[in-house]
Order: C-alpha cells, then structure tokens, then sequence
C-alpha cells in the first residue's frame, strides 16, 4: 500500500515542461503517518485540516503561487466550485489576469450556485463577477470523451493549451424572475 510522506517537508521542484498535480485534499490512498489514519480531507472546516498536514499546506501555498504567475491558464475538470479555500485562490488568480477552460457537464453553469427557484432573485456572487469574464473556453463534454472521440472538443481543449484560444466575454445570467 502507498505511503506518501506526511510528516516531512517535500522538496519541491518542478521542471520546465512538466505539469504537476497538486492533490489538495490529499487522496484515498494517503496515510498520516503518525496516526496511521487514511488522509483524505471531506467534509466542513477544510482549512483547519488542510493546515494540519504540511503537505496539503504547502500544496495549497503552491497552488496560489502557480495560479498567480503571469498568463497562467487553469484547466477545471469536474470540480464544483464548492470549497471556499479553493474559490478565493481561483478568484485572488483570476483577478491577475489567469485565464480558465471548464469541462463539466453542465458547463459555465457550474460556478454559479443561486437559488434559481427562490422568490426573489440572488444577485450575482463576487466569484461569478471575477471568474466569469475570465472563461475562454467550457465543454460540457466528459473528458474522456474529450480526449478519445470528440476530434471538435479536443481541438478546443489543445487551442487552450497551446494559449491560441480566444477570448469570449461570458455574461452571468440574472436569476429567473418568478412568474
């Protein structure tokens, strides 16, 4: 069973070239070592526990400190922008100029989390104002349909990588008034 080291500080380096995967919460397979308990952050109060491990805070430090690097691009795949301590990074990122790809299946939609059956419309949340403005791109396609047979859909995803991808100004949509 894989043990990744918890308790020691990770060298971090990083090459040209490379892409690196920062697990956040850590992973199923993770273990506290000094509690032999599986580290997998759920649940309420992330923050708290993500700094109790020097990994996951020193993931999440990296995780700024790339998103705020000049002309950085941002790939979001299936997350739902439900975690706070993720959203202010993105936001903070994209209020520096980060560009972001969604792939999920309900699209842009994904970011905006108004009651749309309340009885009087919410108004648009600062995470829609900063993030919004900030998409060059969505699919609503699943990524590995995206990768193995959807030749429009991939070229989409490489035009983003490569940084060819236009800029198209996403408007958020004022909640449904009720009838």
């Amino acid at each position: 069973m894989l043990r990744e080291p918890m308790t020691q500080d990770l060298e971090f380096i990083t090459h040209k070239n490379d892409q690196p995967i920062y697990k956040l919460h850590g992973s199923y397979n993770w273990f506290a070592e000094q509690q032999g308990e599986r580290l997998l952050v759920m649940g309420g109060n992330k923050t708290a526990s993500i700094e109790m491990f020097q990994v996951l805070a020193r993931y999440q430090a990296e995780f700024l400190a790339m998103l705020s690097q000049p002309d950085t691009r941002l790939m979001v795949i299936g997350y739902s922008f439900g975690d706070p301590h993720i959203n202010g990074v993105i936001q903070t990122a994209a209020n520096k100029g980060l560009t972001i790809f969604i792939v999920d299946t309900v699209g842009v939609d994904v970011i905006d989390k108004r009651n749309t059956r309340a009885q009087m419309p919410e108004p648009v949340t600062d995470l829609m104002k900063a993030l919004m403005p900030r998409i060059i791109g969505a699919s609503r396609r699943p990524f590995k349909e995206i990768i193995n047979s959807d030749p429009v859909e991939n070229e989409k995803v490489i035009r983003f990588f490569e940084g060819q991808a236009h800029i198209v100004r996403i408007a958020p949509q004022p909640a449904p008034q009720p009838q």
